[in-house]
């Protein structure tokens, strides 16, 4: 007798059923494999603007305020934060030694360093900041203590995109103490 080489129909119906079965689950998990990257690459833009953006503003604040004033007019009626009790929220105009005043504040959905009549954005265009969120306060508690500034704010990317994945938000908030003068 001749032995015949080759496969069954069995044979046949079972790779056939194995692969249908391999094949959707393999691209389901690339797919969600694609949609976690996408998610990642959105919080990784988010954190690493508003990292920057912390770490700007905290330096700027600790490098060169050296009082802080409600409006930019060095008028010592504006000037806030300067005895133990005092509490005062945004705008905050901060007065460096060469008496020029510096603040920040959001302007087209970006968070902005103003000096003078620089504006320098510290957000990128595609990293928005909610100007509903945005704030900045001080306080300082007894004489002997520097004021201390609270920064508050949020960013988001993906606004106008449908996908889930695409979209990310996160809030940053610190306390920046000025030095003693």
């Amino acid at each position: 007798m001749k032995k015949k080489s080759g496969f069954t129909l069995i044979e046949m119906i079972v790779v056939i059923g194995v692969i249908s079965i391999t094949i959707p689950t393999i691209f389901s998990l690339m797919f969600l494999s694609f949609q976690s990257q996408k998610r990642v690459k959105a919080l990784a833009s988010v954190k690493q603007s508003g990292d920057y953006t912390l770490s700007v503003m905290q330096s700027l604040i600790r490098q060169y305020a050296n009082s802080i004033y409600s409006i930019g007019d060095i008028s010592p009626v504006n000037q806030i934060c300067s005895s133990a009790g005092d509490e005062a929220v945004e705008p905050l105009y901060f007065k460096d030694d060469t008496d020029h005043f510096f603040n920040f504040a959001i302007q087209d959905g970006r968070i902005a360093s103003y000096s003078g009549t620089m504006v320098y954005y510290l957000t990128p265009e595609d990293v928005v900041a909610d100007d509903t969120t945005f704030s900045m306060s001080c306080t300082r508690l007894t004489d002997f203590d520097p004021p201390l500034v609270t920064i508050d704010f949020t960013l988001s990317v993906g606004q106008g995109k449908l996908r889930r994945e695409e979209k990310a938000t996160l809030r940053y908030q610190t306390k920046v103490k000025l030095r003693n003068l």
